[in-house]
């Protein structure tokens, strides 16, 4: 939930529980504004309904998310008057293959990180600088997020994969006190044949990040439906 604390920020937001393609397509406005769709990997048709958003809104990004167990299936829809819409490459390493097929290397994928040390001498000079800690830290140094350079932003909204250090620490460096949300986007091995899937608008991507740049100071409230199992207890002495 957003609430806009400074200026004005105008959203529309609309949530469908188990549609069909045809009432979403009846009922789902059309905007060119900038937009953010989630999608339940349990909904039925997804293709349909991802023909219909696009057609909708162009200008939007989104992904797949999980539903809890006994709960419908939605199409969320939020679109938001005072935004940008970024994408980010950035995504932190994958987990090691252990016991699973290993690629061949001429088809792997390697990052900065992997490569530390590799060369003639730069152990060495790892160790002697870092010391073991810098020769086995997980993450390169900070980078930067091109999509927003010299954009002012006081919040953003993330759709990410399941690895979103590096892209929060890029977003720390460079707006260190905006507010930051984002969602964890569901994984969908069996759904694209993609470990993630994110749209941006109409492209798809398997890794990184998505978000809207607001230029407006929203605070966030979390609920996880939680309930209490008793009463408060009290503590006497």
């Amino acid at each position: 939930m957003l609430r806009n604390t400074i200026r004005s920020l105008h959203t529309r937001a609309q949530t469908f529980f188990s549609p069909t393609p045809e009432y979403v397509s009846a009922n789902l406005f059309h905007t060119t504004d900038p937009s953010l769709f989630l999608l339940s990997t349990s909904l039925q048709h997804l293709p349909q309904h991802l023909s219909t958003l696009q057609t909708h809104l162009p200008n939007s990004i989104g992904s797949f998310s999980i539903t809890p167990a006994g709960h419908e299936p939605t199409l969320s829809v939020a679109t938001f008057s005072d935004a940008r819409i970024f994408r980010s490459d950035l995504t932190g390493r994958p987990p090691a293959e252990v016991g699973r097929f290993q690629r061949p290397e001429s088809q792997r994928i390697l990052r900065g990180e992997d490569l530390k040390g590799s060369g003639q001498g730069q152990a060495e000079a790892l160790l002697a600088g870092e010391g073991w800690a810098g020769l086995w830290k997980g993450e390169t140094t900070h980078q930067r997020i091109p999509d927003l350079e010299g954009v002012p932003a006081e919040s953003f909204l993330l759709l990410t994969d399941g690895r979103p250090g590096p892209v929060l620490k890029a977003l720390d460096a460079m707006y260190p006190a905006a507010l930051k949300t984002g969602i964890l986007t569901a994984a969908t091995p069996f759904i694209t044949n993609r470990p993630y899937t994110l749209l941006h608008r109409g492209d798809i991507h398997a890794s990184g990040s998505l978000g809207l740049a607001l230029n407006t100071r929203t605070t966030s409230s979390l609920h996880f439906g939680l309930e209490p199992m008793t009463p408060p207890a009290v503590i006497s002495g």
